[in-house]
């Protein structure tokens, strides 16, 4: 039986709506941004490493700065899909790196937690001073207001003193040639080279001893 245009119009959609994959109801999509990635970095006992770092990268791009939310949790990019590169640092670790790849649905990208772990370095632990100095004024007396510094670059960086034994700790874990002083008020200011030697893992610390000369 025929029939007019607007009465068979609706019968014609709701066939091509049985036929056409796309025709469903529209999603409601939320307006909160979504983390890509989470990021716990643990150590061995799975307890999660204060003063880390995590940087990520996205499909080979230049590395970017995790958000830290406390220590040794990190968010790593917003509404971001792609393969990612994350690496975690921390001082007396070695580095970590570990890939993932975040999708996305019709709303958000489907974010990924993880775990990565960092393992101790040994040659980062232990930390030792290139050089321990004595500072005396010929009596065995240290000289009121006394400063130490060292440098290898001539930027003058201050040395850690003096400790229960009368000592200043300079240059920590710094090989090469190094120069240090001492200065304290009424003594003429004393300057000694020294070179330190490192055994691939550590420095071998030298010892100095100044005896000042009052001005």
């Amino acid at each position: 039986m025929e029939c007019l245009m607007r009465q068979c119009l609706p019968t014609v959609f709701l066939a091509s709506c049985a036929l056409l994959a796309g025709c469903t109801e529209p999603v409601d999509c939320t307006t909160e941004a979504v983390t890509s990635v989470r990021v716990d970095v643990v150590d061995v006992d799975g307890e999660r490493v204060r003063q880390s770092e995590a940087t990520y990268s996205v499909d080979g791009g230049e590395p970017m700065p995790c958000e830290e939310l406390v220590e040794g949790a990190f968010e790593c990019g917003v509404e971001v899909e792609g393969d990612f590169t994350i690496t975690a640092t921390a001082r007396g670790y070695i580095d970590a790196v570990t890939e993932v790849t975040v999708e996305s649905d019709e709303c958000h990208v489907i974010p990924v937690e993880l775990d990565l772990l960092i393992e101790v370095d040994e040659c980062q632990q232990d930390f030792r001073p290139g050089v321990l100095v004595g500072v005396t004024d010929g009596k065995g007396a240290v000289p009121a207001d006394t400063a130490v510094f060292w440098t290898s670059d001539l930027v003058w960086d201050p040395c850690i003193g003096p400790d229960a034994k009368g000592l200043w700790a300079c240059a920590e874990e710094v090989a090469g040639l190094l120069t240090v002083e001492a200065s304290a008020t009424g003594f003429a200011t004393a300057t000694q080279d020294v070179t330190v030697e490192t055994d691939g893992c550590h420095v071998t610390t030298e010892r100095l001893d100044f005896v000042m000369v009052a001005k």
